[in-house]
């Protein structure tokens, strides 16, 4: 009669289960600390930006002062021209977006940043009703 004898386990082979080891833990917390780092470091930097922005946008002179020091003789119904080229052609848009209400006045033709402006809200709410 043969015996069939049973080999024991090798000490050799890895365990099948799949844990999670210590160094895996420890990889794991650093890089969730990296991307909160990340996460914090790209909202400062946003942050300055917008500070940044709105020194410059102060710098402006708002359009009182604009028309007073580079146009004092002129006639405000036909509205304001560039001081640099002598254009009437002026666009504005929002200091970081469209609804901004922090406007910048910029000559079309020589892309001259003339003056600021502070747009007040003028939005209504209208609903309709059935």
């Amino acid at each position: 009669m043969l015996c069939l004898q049973r080999n024991p386990p090798s000490k050799l082979l890895p365990p099948t289960h799949n844990a999670i080891g210590k160094n895996d833990m420890n990889l794991l917390a650093t890089l969730i600390i990296a991307v909160l780092a990340l996460a914090c470091l790209s909202d400062k930097l946003k942050q300055l930006k917008r500070e940044d922005l709105h020194s410059e946008w102060l710098g402006l002179p708002d359009l009182c002062k604009y028309k007073e020091h580079y146009q004092p003789n002129h006639n405000s119904r036909n509205g304001s021209t560039c001081c640099y080229c002598g254009s009437r052609s002026i666009r504005h848009f929002g200091l970081v977006a469209r609804n901004d209400q922090r406007r910048i006045h910029t000559c079309n033709h020589c892309n001259a940043n003339l003056y600021r402006t502070y747009r007040q809200s003028t939005s209504t709410n209208t609903h309709l009703s059935l």
